[in-house]
C-alpha cells in the first residue's frame, strides 16, 4: 500500500444510471459482511459526484474484496482511498 492510502478505504465511481439509494444493496452478500458502512464521497447529484466510499472491517482481505469489487457491473472504477492531509 503506498503512503497516504488506507487498505481499509475503497473509494468507488460508480457507472451512470446506478441507483444508489441505498448503496449496500450494490454488493452481493457475501461482500456486504466486510463493509463496516458505505456512502457518498462528495455530494450527490450530478455527472462528477458519482462516487462511494466503502469502510471496510478490519478483517476484511482488502485486495480481495477490491478484485471482486471491480467485476461489478456497476463499478466504473475501484481504488483505495487516501488519507486525509495532516493540518499544517
Amino acid at each position: 500500500m503506498p503512503p497516504g492510502y488506507d487498505a481499509n478505504l475503497i473509494d468507488v465511481k460508480y457507472r451512470a444510471g446506478t441507483d444508489v439509494f441505498n448503496p449496500i444493496m450494490l454488493l452481493p452478500q457475501d461482500l456486504q459482511g466486510s463493509v463496516e458502512r458505505i456512502g457518498p464521497l462528495a455530494p450527490m447529484g450530478g455527472e462528477k459526484f458519482r462516487w462511494l466510499r466503502i469502510w471496510l472491517k478490519p478483517s476484511t482481505d482488502e485486495s480481495e474484496f477490491m478484485r471482486r469489487l471491480r467485476l461489478l457491473e456497476w463499478v466504473e472504477i475501484a481504488e483505495f482511498g487516501a488519507l486525509p492531509s495532516p493540518l499544517p
